[in-house]
């Protein structure tokens, strides 16, 4: 009997093939109404289209004055969401992380090393020439008329003069207190300065004192640090990043509030482990057609999750079976503009687009275990569902592929292939016939052509066999 399968859905690895063995690379899952065919249907990650190539590699990135900011090599660039790109000037470093913020008039970048200010009004870039300016700055954030930066291999932030980047004091510092392990990273987040150490968070504000302003939150101090400065992103109300603890146990945590929750499964923890350098995490957050992602990519690992909050689940991101080539992600005008990390070049994400400045999105959803208490089940037939009549002029045929593992997807058959119908065949049906004999079954199906491939869901004909 023909009858629905739970298919579509997030990654989820278990410790073992055997416990659960989903994927969804270049899918991911979106909640339907109670009243919808199906409850969950896998939507493709967006394509994207280059608006500009810059000479050297990009280092990271920067929305301020309706422009995105970038650095590539040691040469500071704008580019207009139409592509222009005028250089602004350099800096002294060529490689390693950079940090930006901005008051409007002015934006500071660090680069872990010396800070750099840009004043808006003058069109200007200098090194910071105060000798009192902190040594060894790794991050800079700004909050209430400070620039606040964070000093490398200590426990120390410093305080700007008030709306003024250019002049800092000698004494305008303190020292996170409550664990004496060194500060890695921090983020503003609703007035309040979350500071990351290598173990442990602490939580400072504004109190308005007129020898040094910020205070701790008493009670706002917990035993969850990071060792990747770059992997601490925030949305509208929140803070996500990836954790170290003295237990040593990399996840991924995110807090509201003073207090954090954990969101990244056993699955995905088991394969932080596997990772050989988890300090090089880098992550950005970007609302996509109703969805907030949080873009976590390891590119040691060559690896890149994400975290789904709308749906509060994860799926993967890859270019040419590595890491997402979009390492580095800026807004501008609510639009995400992409940093390849292996170019120099800026792309503008969107799902107008079906590829990658003309490479090819391959996409892949390996399903869960389908079995009937061990028993053999022999399935006459497969159909998945796309959205229908999705061939275009340019992919009169998209196709899509078809693997079968009989054992719990350890071993997989050949590929098959079907067409998913021409443009405006609204009858088009995906159906695999005579699949076999199995006590579990797994499919995985995968797509390459550009084109619109919503999964709605899939449906099997299987029967016990006695």
């Amino acid at each position: 009997m023909r009858r629905p399968i739970n298919f579509t859905g997030q990654t989820y690895q278990g410790r073992s093939r055997a416990i659960d063995s989903e994927r969804s690379i270049n899918w991911y899952a979106e909640g339907n109404s109670a009243n919808s065919k199906e409850m969950v249907s896998l939507v493709p990650t967006p394509g994207a289209k280059r608006i500009a190539t810059l000479p050297d590699l990009n280092r990271g990135g920067y929305s301020y004055n309706g422009l995105i900011w970038m650095i590539a090599s040691n040469t500071v660039y704008t580019v207009t969401t139409g592509g222009t790109v005028t250089s602004k000037g350099t800096i002294n470093s060529f490689n390693g992380n950079l940090s930006f913020a901005d008051n409007g008039k002015t934006m500071l970048i660090v680069d872990g090393i010396d800070g750099y200010l840009y004043t808006k009004a003058t069109d200007t870039l200098v090194q910071i020439a105060d000798p009192d300016f902190p040594s060894n700055p790794i991050q800079v954030e700004y909050m209430d008329g400070y620039f606040i930066v964070l000093e490398g291999g200590s426990g120390r932030f410093w305080l700007s003069a008030l709306d003024d980047g250019s002049s800092w004091n000698a004494l305008d510092f303190a020292t996170a207190e409550g664990s004496p392990d060194n500060l890695v990273g921090m983020k503003v987040n609703h007035r309040q300065l979350w500071l990351f150490g290598d173990s442990s968070t602490e939580i400072w504000y504004n109190s308005g004192d007129k020898d040094f302003p910020f205070r701790r939150i008493q009670g706002a101090f917990f035993e969850e640090g990071t060792l990747a400065a770059g992997s601490i992103s925030k949305t509208t109300n929140a803070v996500l990043w990836l954790s170290n603890s003295e237990r040593g146990q990399a996840a991924v945590y995110i807090a509201s509030g003073i207090r954090p929750v954990r969101i990244s499964t056993i699955g995905i923890e088991l394969a932080f482990d596997g990772y050989s350098d988890l300090t090089d995490a880098i992550s950005y957050v970007v609302y996509e057609e109703t969805h907030t992602f949080y873009i976590l990519t390891f590119p040691t690992a060559e690896k890149t999750w994400v975290y789904d909050l709308t749906t509060k689940m994860w799926h993967e991101r890859s270019s040419n079976n590595a890491r997402w080539w979009a390492q580095y992600g800026v807004v501008v005008g609510g639009a995400l503009y992409g940093l390849d990390y292996a170019s120099g070049r800026i792309m503008h994400v969107d799902h107008a687009y079906k590829d990658e400045d003309g490479q090819m999105i391959r996409r892949l959803r390996t399903g869960k275990h389908i079995e009937s208490n061990r028993g053999y089940v022999e399935c006459n037939s497969l159909e998945i569902e796309f959205e229908h009549g999705i061939g275009d002029v340019d992919t009169p045929n998209p196709q899509v592929m078809l693997r079968v593992s009989h054992d719990g997807g350890y071993t997989w058959s050949n590929e098959q292939k079907k067409s998913a119908g021409a443009a405006g065949d609204y009858q088009s049906r995906v159906v695999f016939n005579r699949l076999g004999t199995a006590r579990d079954f797994v499919f995985e199906v995968s797509v390459t052509d550009p084109v619109n491939w919503v999964m709605v869901g899939a449906y099997a004909d299987m029967k016990a066999v006695t």
